[in-house]
């Protein structure tokens, strides 16, 4: 039995070396053929890698239409999911297989720095949930996206083993299909899918001025694209042409500013490379040669010529719209006063519009602007220092540090390549990498940057470790020491928990703000209402939801006292005026540092006047309390006036009968206080033409005729082409008995809208007075077109035919208007 079992067990094995054997060519081919697609390495690395390739491809073209923001929430999810993923599978491969392998690269430290620093303005933030998952308008610079950035950074430094060349093809296919689809969209080619991609403006990189900015910082990685060949060639000149083509067609300094310093850097980065490749491989055959002057001359002389002669494509630009954004000296403005009132730690993440409305709103006051809102600084550097103060600053120097190390390592990493063909295809992928990190570093200067601008920054820090590092690697045993494998084992433990709860409070987040969209969206209050509920319900921390719920609420109330007498629901009003007042109280709870939560909470008390006793004293405080928030806007004061002025309405209706003493006070005080605002608002805004009309109006209800007349003439020159205030300084005009003035703006009415009756029916009253008969029936004709079965003009147009004229003896004041 022994003998069987041995000649059994010989064959077996034989067998299966065979197997083995024939095996092997096989799993070496798989293996070539990965390696090759930049993947290698265990499965976890593999599969770490290729979540890497798949986000860096994504980001810079993602887009979904199910949130309030299509771009920013849902390149933000992405990022969290896959960055989370991937540490749980690199975790686990650490725990799995007992080996830790890192890379230590100079940018790990500035990396380190800059999440530091975010935590810890975070922290101090004046509106913490806030700065840890950010707004719907800006969420580059939130908690959640730094530290989803940094761990994908980190992963990429870590697993990829080519000096991050596959990386960088990817992020190179990514950056030029998404500049061929935005010049698409800007040129009026709808190539991207989605109703509300039917627009000029909207490209996958955010507004058409990042489209720009990724042009410029693309143009040195498209210029440098490794080893010759006609793939890559071909992709380095339509690259090239289209990075270009969006510069021309676009036409502003700080993008040519951006491309200018990625050029000069991969000039200064080129001459580097020949110095270092001629001392190895010999001077003659890799000497700097003047021919690779060509391109970034051509680029250098094209941005100087074209913004010289202020060259525009007035068919493409005319259709595109204006970016708003603060002047770099008001920036500067509102930078210096943070410094000086929270310097060490600034407002927090995502909290630039607080710190705006403080002190920047003022410096708008007097312009066409004053009630614009910035959620960022003119550049990424002034929305930093905002956001978190000298700790973010030197945080960025110390990362700016770090790049210049590495830069400064360039040659010897050259140098590390012992094959001449791959010394150079390495050199000129490299050179083209750090200009576009140095392109990266001016845009930073010079515009604000949304997640898909902070990522690129990412990528490129993480490729520009990888090629300082190249293919050295540290690997720890971690189950050589029971302390290392201890600290392994609760790593993975913490790091699934944060894991955990980061992906589930993004998607509830992100969930909540599908809802919110939808509500948006909704034909109905009631179908409005019942998405924003399911919102609040998902995330009761957006003042957003609160806010436009309110507003909702108040629409109900409208579309209830609305119905035919009846009909009516007292309980349902009731139950949504208190429900509006809830939900305005709410927001301000959630966020009371914010000015449109005090202004939406004035705005309800507001729409309660006459149904809530002392509800104008309680929506004044509110709008106050906006103004404090906001010094220096007007819109706040022209509020107050505007309720004021529309209480006093109210009370001139009622003020009949016994009580009718006891009104007139209320009208006179209501009125007084009207003015009383308006006045602030003027004196804050001495060209807001809207709290000077409105103050016009007020004097006119005082009977302050020629006082009313003053303010009204000081905006009608600037409003020319609006009929209505023609009209009512008109109007005012005939009051005070200036009646050649009231025959100008009453016809200047009319020219501007031919079938504005009323003013054609003064016209004719006033041409009477003037003894211009046939005048006056030519203008009453043309009312009767329109109404002909107005009894009023039908009788008037008679008497003026019978040669009866009224006016005079009749006066133009006591006319009252046709309709």
């Amino acid at each position: 039995m022994i003998r069987t079992s041995s000649r059994t067990e010989e064959p077996a094995v034989a067998v299966e070396v065979v197997a083995e054997e024939e095996a092997a060519p096989t799993a070496r081919l798989a293996s070539v053929r990965w390696e090759r697609w930049g993947i290698n390495g265990s499965v976890y690395e593999k599969i770490v890698q290729g979540l890497l390739y798949v986000v860096v491809f994504l980001i810079p073209l993602f887009y979904l239409p199910w949130t309030s923001s299509v771009l920013e929430y849902n390149k933000q999810l992405l990022l969290v999911v896959v960055a989370s993923i991937g540490l749980i599978v690199w975790l686990l491969g650490v725990v799995v297989t007992g080996k830790l392998n890192t890379r230590p690269t100079p940018v790990d430290k500035g990396i380190l720095g800059v999440l530091a620093a975010t935590i810890v303005a975070t922290i101090f933030s004046m509106a913490r949930m806030k700065s840890v998952f950010g707004l719907s308008t800006s969420l580059s610079s939130s908690l959640v996206s730094v530290l989803a950035l940094t761990i994908l950074y980190f992963l990429a430094v870590n697993t990829l083993a080519d000096r991050g060349r596959m990386l960088r093809r990817v992020l190179v296919a990514s950056l030029g299909l998404s500049i061929i689809a935005g010049l698409s969209q800007v040129l009026g080619w709808f190539v991207l899918p989605g109703v509300f991609a039917k627009a000029r403006s909207f490209t996958t990189l955010g507004t058409v001025n990042a489209l720009g900015v990724i042009a410029a910082i693309g143009l040195p990685l498209f210029s440098k694209m490794g080893k010759p060949g006609r793939t890559w060639t071909a992709i380095s000149v339509v690259g090239v042409i289209l990075s270009v083509a969006v510069l021309v067609v676009l036409n502003w300094w700080v993008l040519w500013t951006i491309a200018l310093a990625g050029i000069l850097a991969m000039i200064a980065f080129d001459a580097l490379n020949a110095s270092q490749l001629s001392e190895q491989y010999g001077k003659r055959r890799n000497r700097f040669a003047l021919s690779r002057f060509v391109v970034p001359m051509v680029v250098i002389v094209l941005g100087g010529f074209l913004l010289l002669v202020g060259f525009s494509i007035s068919s493409v630009r005319n259709n595109l719209p204006v970016e708003i954004a603060p002047s770099y000296s008001l920036s500067w403005s509102v930078t210096k006063s943070v410094v000086q009132h929270n310097m060490l730690f600034g407002w927090g993440p995502e909290n630039y519009s607080l710190a705006f409305d403080k002190y920047g709103a003022g410096a708008l006051a007097n312009s066409q602007a004053a009630s614009l809102r910035f959620y960022d600084g003119t550049s990424e550097l002034f929305t930093s220092a905002v956001q978190g103060g000298a700790v973010e600053i030197l945080a960025l120097l110390f990362l700016a540090w770090c790049v210049i190390q590495v830069t400064m390592r360039f040659g010897m990493a050259i140098g590390e390549t012992s094959v001449r063909g791959e010394a150079a295809a390495f050199a000129n992928e490299a050179s083209g990498t750090l200009s576009a990190l140095v392109a990266t570093i001016a845009a930073l200067v010079l515009y604000p940057f949304n997640i898909t601008l902070l990522f690129v920054a990412f990528v490129l820090l993480a490729l520009a470790g990888l090629i300082i590092s190249g293919g050295r690697s540290r690997t720890m045993d971690i189950e050589e020491r029971p302390t290392f494998s201890l600290a392994a084992s609760l790593g993975f433990i913490i790091g699934l928990i944060l894991v955990l709860s980061g992906v589930y409070f993004t998607t509830v987040r992100y969930l909540a703000d599908a809802r919110y969209a939808q509500a948006l969206q909704a034909t109905t209050p009631q179908a409005a209402m019942d998405g924003l509920v399911k919102a609040i319900a998902l995330n009761n921390q957006d003042d957003r939801f609160y806010r436009d719920a309110s507003q909702v609420a108040l629409a109900l109330v409208g579309q209830e006292t609305n119905k035919p007498a009846g009909q009516t629901d007292t309980t349902k009003i009731q139950n949504m005026v208190a429900a509006a007042v809830q939900l305005a109280q709410g927001a301000v709870q959630i966020a009371p540092q914010e000015s449109l939560n005090w202004n939406n909470l004035g705005i309800v008390y507001q729409s309660l006047s006459g149904l809530v006793d002392n509800v104008e004293s309680l929506a004044q405080d509110a709008y106050t309390r906006a103004g404090e928030l906001r010094p220096g806007d007007p819109t706040f004061e022209n509020s107050i006036g505007q309720m004021w002025l529309s209480r006093a309405d109210l009370v001139q209706t009622l003020a009949k009968g016994s009580q009718a003493a006891t009104f007139q006070q209320q009208y006179t005080d209501a009125l007084t206080n009207a003015a009383t605002a308006f006045q602030k608002a003027i004196d804050m805004s001495p060209s807001y033409g809207l709290a000077i009309y409105n103050l016009g109006a007020v004097y006119d209800r005082q009977g302050k005729t020629d006082d009313a007349i003053k303010q009204l003439e000081k905006i009608a020159p600037y409003n020319t082409d609006q009929p209505t205030l023609m009209f009512e300084l008109g109007l005012l005009y005939i009051r005070a008995n200036r009646h050649a003035d009231a025959l100008t703006v009453m016809q200047r009415a009319v020219l501007l809208a031919p079938q504005y009756s009323n003013a054609r029916w003064y016209v004719a009253l006033l041409l009477e007075e003037k003894g211009d008969i046939a005048g006056a029936l030519a203008q009453l004709t043309e009312i009767q077109k329109t109404n002909p079965d107005n009894q009023t003009l039908n009788d008037k147009i008679a008497q003026l035919q019978s040669g009866t004229k009224t006016i005079p003896p009749e006066k133009v004041i006591d006319t009252k208007p046709l309709q």
